[in-house]
């Protein structure tokens, strides 16, 4: 598969890389959107990533091609957002369900291979189902939407913030993470959850 792969500080060649396999519950996603965060600059022409080389992009959406080992294969098929972090499940604050504190978690785009690749493997509990009425291209920009939704909630004291798209469906960010896409009653409202506190995540996101 073609990747853009950074190599060293200032240097990112887009080559022929092998196509990953998903490991136990994890998934195959064919990348069909991918966005630049800010903090992708830095990484790639500043401070490098965590591990170089790497795959670089923590922003990215697309559809599920291959399950891996114990993996649900009603992910088959289906269209879906992207989670960038990846809790260890087992510190203090994993156990508290303050996955956003995780002391040991690894991150999409820059601890391991991210969507500046045609394909990525992804763990299953990073995936958010998107409805048939969300583009790849704006489900790419989930997780910068709930950065922006989090400051009017910290000042309002609100638990979501909407985005309205035509008259029938709206994205709400509660910041938890293992976030989902469900239909509420008659409407077509869709909910998009995701972290529960981002401010210790948010003041360090440029060295993730």
């Amino acid at each position: 598969m073609k990747a853009w792969v950074l190599e060293d500080i200032g240097k990112i060649q887009y080559k022929e890389v092998s196509k990953p396999l998903p490991g136990e519950h994890e998934v195959l996603v064919e990348v069909k959107a991918a966005g630049i965060c800010g903090s992708d600059i830095p990484r790639i022409y500043q401070t490098g990533a965590h591990r170089m080389p790497l795959i670089p992009g923590h922003e990215f959406a697309g559809r599920v091609v291959q399950t891996g080992e114990n993996t649900d294969a009603k992910w088959q098929n289906k269209r879906v957002g992207i989670f960038p972090l990846i809790p260890c499940h087992n510190c203090v604050a994993c156990q508290k369900g303050q996955y956003e504190l995780c002391r040991n978690y690894s991150y999409l785009g820059s601890r391991r291979d991210g969507g500046f690749a045609e394909y990525v493997a992804v763990p299953e509990c990073n995936l958010i189902e998107l409805p048939e009425n969300v583009s790849y291209e704006e489900a790419a920009m989930l997780e910068p939407m709930s950065v922006a939704c989090h400051a009017p909630r910290r000042v309002t004291g609100r638990y979501g913030c909407g985005v309205r798209s035509g008259n029938n469906w709206h994205v709400y960010c509660h910041a938890f993470i293992g976030a989902e896409c469900e239909k509420s009653a008659g409407n077509r409202q869709q909910s998009i959850s995701k972290g529960k506190d981002f401010k210790a995540w948010y003041q360090r996101r440029t060295i993730l």
